[in-house]
């Protein structure tokens, strides 16, 4: 299981706002590290200014998210934006929260506890 338990509030609201209004909303925030695209042994740079990385929750009109999951299964489908998006819906991004980090390794639990005590 995968948790997001430091989530602001406000996060949530304006990602229901904008869902309401455009269909949906996924909260992403730049990533802060150089990122590295890997082929066989080649390793290339991306210019991080034209990547995000995609948090939750991630909010959608409950037409849209079941139009999209009527779709065959895809293995490259990793969370429902990317569902939606093979299926042609636009995807809006809005600001994330970098205090809203994913809880799935025992360190992202040490992080948590100093993020709730700071």
């Amino acid at each position: 299981m995968v948790l997001r338990p430091l989530i602001n509030p406000a996060l949530i609201k304006e990602a229901y706002t904008v869902a309401e209004k455009y269909g949906n909303a996924i909260p992403a925030v730049a990533p802060a590290e150089t990122v590295r695209e890997i082929s066989g042994s080649i390793s290339k740079q991306l210019n991080r200014d034209h990547l995000r990385l995609i948090q939750t929750p991630q909010c959608f009109k409950l037409s849209v998210l079941k139009r999209a999951y009527e779709a065959p299964y895809n293995e490259v489908f990793t969370d429902d934006a990317s569902v939606a998006e093979d299926m042609g819906e636009r995807i809006h991004l809005i600001e994330g929260d970098r205090a809203n980090i994913k809880i799935t390794t025992p360190a992202d639990l040490t992080i948590a506890e100093a993020l709730l005590n700071a």
